[in-house]
């Protein structure tokens, strides 16, 4: 009997316990994995793993894009890959946006806005050569719209005045909502300089003008008076 029992060990002394396989895959962390690839494999062959391969890039850029584009609308031009933009977005214009415009930038030659604290408010008026024109005097000058010479625009989402007077265009802002004033009068004044040296200042004014959105009548709006610039940087 002992010889028997020594003779099975020396037969059995290669073979691996069927445990240790399923334990070492388990404790791994790969086994589902590799199961997976290999019934895969198995199943569809190298053409359908080639087509899992490609299948899964396609999914991942669909998820990727979808996760772009939800930056893109949310977040508007964010560069910089993160999902959520670091400054406030606006998704609704509110009725009372008018009242919330209380910053001013304005620049040569000749380009004023308006927007609120918080960035996310924007109206803009173009009138082309009239800081030019005024040479330093009392000037104003009127545009009825549409008008191939004059703008308004009005916009709301995020990081709105990007861009306004500067010379480093970037697409780092969110626009969730932009229009042109196609009805409507602008007016554009250039106060007379103090002195030869003295920073030009002026201000706009809009009257029965209309957005084309419900509720974008302006009967009459004056902006502050701003300084205008004459140089600036990005």
């Amino acid at each position: 009997m002992n010889r028997t029992v020594m003779l099975f060990l020396v037969v059995c002394t290669g073979c691996e316990s069927p445990y240790k396989a399923a334990d070492d895959a388990s404790d791994s962390g790969l086994g589902t994995a590799t199961s997976g690839d290999s019934g895969s494999q198995d199943d569809t062959g190298d053409t359908d793993g080639g087509s899992s391969s490609g299948g899964g890039s396609t999914d991942g850029g669909a998820t990727d894009g979808g996760g772009d584009g939800g930056a893109t609308d949310a977040g508007g031009g964010d560069t910089s890959g993160s999902t959520e933009p670091d400054y406030d977005v606006r998704d609704v214009l509110p009725e009372d946006y008018l009242a919330l415009l209380t910053e001013t930038v304005a620049c040569d030659d000749t380009w004023m806005g308006v927007f609120s604290a918080d960035h996310t408010i924007g109206l803009r008026v173009y009138m082309p050569g009239i800081l030019s024109a005024a040479d330093g005097a009392d000037h104003n000058e009127v545009k009825n719209l549409p008008h191939e010479s004059a703008e308004v625009t009005l916009e709301y989402g995020g990081n709105i005045p990007r861009n306004w007077c500067t010379d480093e265009l970037s697409d780092d802002r969110v626009v969730n909502g932009n229009w042109v004033a196609n009805y409507g009068a602008l007016s554009m004044y250039i106060e007379a300089l103090e002195t030869a040296d003295s920073t030009p200042r002026g201000h706009f004014t809009l009257s029965g003008l209309d957005f084309d959105f419900d509720g974008g009548w302006v009967d009459a709006y004056t902006s502050p008076v701003m300084d205008i610039l004459t140089a600036w940087g990005g």
